[in-house]
């Protein structure tokens, strides 16, 4: 069967550069996929967190006995009056309009080299804009051959082993050049590094979904877009973890502009599309004032509705107190 999975137990991943370096070199390894795993930056998938538990559907009840024959009565009167106001009654969610801006802008997928600058960024603790594409991982690292064997673990991780030679020699813009099989798909390194950082430095309600929904109706950027945000987001990991949704809504909207502005798209039309007259805030369903108006209306008349109903039922009549009053006027008149 051979070998399917590689886990280093340890500080750092260092021999798993070294691991991935040999089997490249292997023809031994040539048809077959071999993970390289770390016990502590993979954790999950080490100990099988990835994965979800199958469903089991509820087993129902069975009974031998022939189901017992419901007899239902026919309402009252009363009942078929009360209910007949709330089948005209339209939900309060109908007249809630989501923000129709429209992005300027494609849906595009990041490039290798945005991967590539993402791993070495948050490698050497650096922002993703300040990390040079004109130098090689040997000049970044200055040498240093454990980091190196890091470095190349997680690009190996990441792009399937699909990597050139002497990755350590060439400069981050070759070696971006040279991955020709890259679909803009993010790979299982930065999957990983994306789930840790939301598990670990978001708040408890705050999730990847929630971040990607975020980046969806208030700034207009599609799922690739967002996965280039969650690139950026890599080099930018918070010290601790954030407070509270707040926060972490203001920590990817800055994320969001700092990935325009290398981009060159602008943010700003999406983002004003989704203020203003908001229910929640920023993003959040618009409400016109005419449809609360109409709601209101309908509200007070099922309610009116209701007590005359209730009256009948009890025998009680709503007029006979403005009867009294008109009477009383008439004979104050006389008077």
């Amino acid at each position: 069967t051979g070998v399917r999975r590689i886990i280093e137990i340890g500080t750092s991943p260092v021999l798993c550069g070294m691991v991935s370096k040999t089997l490249d070199s292997s023809n031994g390894f040539m048809y077959m996929e071999v993970d390289v795993l770390h016990v502590a930056q993979d954790r999950e998938t080490v100990c099988y967190l990835d994965r979800k538990a199958p469903e089991v559907p509820e087993p129902k009840a069975e009974s031998s006995l022939p189901p017992k024959a419901v007899v239902k009565q026919a309402p009252a009167k009363e009942e078929r009056e009360e209910k007949a106001p709330s089948a005209q009654e339209e939900p309060a969610a109908s007249v809630l309009e989501e923000p129709s801006g429209t992005a300027d802008f494609d849906d595009k997928a990041p490039h290798a080299i945005d991967v590539i600058a993402a791993v070495v960024a948050r490698k050497f603790n650096m922002e993703r804009e300040a990390v040079p594409l004109d130098k090689s991982i040997k000049a970044l690292s200055a040498g240093k051959s454990t980091l190196q064997n890091e470095i190349f673990g997680d690009l190996h991780k990441e792009f399937a082993g699909k990597l050139p030679s002497k990755v350590e020699d060439l400069v981050l813009s070759e070696l971006a050049a040279s991955v020709t099989a890259f679909d803009g798909q993010l790979g299982k390194h930065t999957q990983a590094q994306i789930t840790r950082l939301f598990s670990s430095k978001m708040p408890g309600g705050f999730s990847l979904s929630a971040a990607r929904s975020l980046l969806q109706s208030s700034y207009g950027l599609g799922p690739k877009r967002q996965d280039g945000v969650l690139l950026y987001a890599l080099a930018s990991e918070p010290k601790a973890r954030l407070g509270g949704d707040s926060e972490a809504k203001q920590w990817v909207g800055e994320i969001a502009t700092r990935y325009a502005k290398q981009e060159g798209i602008s943010l700003s039309a999406k983002r004003s599309s989704g203020s203003g007259s908001s229910v929640s805030g920023g993003g959040g369903p618009m409400v016109s004032s005419a449809a609360v108006d109409a709601l209101q209306r309908k509200q007070t008349d099922f309610a009116r509705q209701q007590m005359e109903v209730l009256a009948r039922y009890a025998g009680v009549d709503l007029n006979s107190a403005n009867i009294r009053a008109d009477s009383e006027k008439v004979k104050s008149a006389g008077l």
